[in-house]
């Protein structure tokens, strides 16, 4: 009985941060709208575009970039992404990123479910600016 209890109370959880995540991306996708149309970025320079797009859409929270003053412990550190992957594998990670699961986020293991499915509320230009940015990382 306790057993049926936990995986109940287990999926429950599951489904909750499913759910507070994709809120949590919705919101803080149009907050980061609004912030970069105060900074008034040139979309055109993809790296400048991708820098402030690591910053405004929250991965800072998350990973460690030295060049982006950043100290996440969340997920993988991206210091010297650009020379450990390959362009492919970088996108794939930010749109589709429990497709690729990272081995060392930090201290612990990555996790998958913890990072948002950019692909989902970022456009191409914006994959492809972030993109950018990291490789040259």
């Amino acid at each position: 009985m306790k057993k049926r209890i936990y995986v109940g109370l287990t999926a429950l959880l599951v489904i909750f941060l499913g759910v507070g995540i994709t809120i949590w991306t919705n919101y803080y996708s149009i907050v980061a709208d609004v912030r970069e149309t105060f900074i008034n970025v040139d979309a055109t320079d993809a790296y400048v575009y991708g820098e402030v797009l690591f910053e405004t859409r929250g991965c800072v929270f998350c990973h460690t970039l030295s060049e982006a003053g950043s100290m996440g412990i969340v997920g993988p550190v991206l210091d010297g992404i650009g020379t450990r992957s390959d362009i492919n594998h970088i996108r794939e990670s930010i749109v589709n990123p429990n497709a690729l699961i990272a081995t060392n986020c930090g201290n612990q293991m990555c996790e998958p479910d913890i990072m948002p499915q950019f692909g989902d509320v970022l456009d191409e230009a914006q994959v492809e600016a972030l993109v950018v940015y990291l490789v040259a990382q």
